[in-house]
């Protein structure tokens, strides 16, 4: 039985998710954790700090996605 899922959300800026061609936006990435919540399974975020065009602002975006998440 599956247990956990890791999700390659990379950052919480909608911005920096398009500059890496990342085909998702921050309310699915939302949506996909509380649907992992809801079926009783634990969701792992794996992130990407520093990337090309990352600022203080991009980088508390995410900080504050990861909250949210739980």
């Amino acid at each position: 039985g599956c247990t956990n899922i890791a999700f390659g959300v990379e950052s919480g800026n909608q911005e920096i998710l398009n500059s890496m061609n990342k085909c998702q936006t921050i309310e699915q990435i939302i949506k996909a954790f509380d649907i992992c919540k809801r079926q009783g399974l634990k969701a792992d975020p794996m992130l990407i700090c520093g990337f090309p065009g990352e600022t203080s602002k991009t980088i508390n975006d995410t900080i504050k996605l990861l909250k949210n998440l739980g």
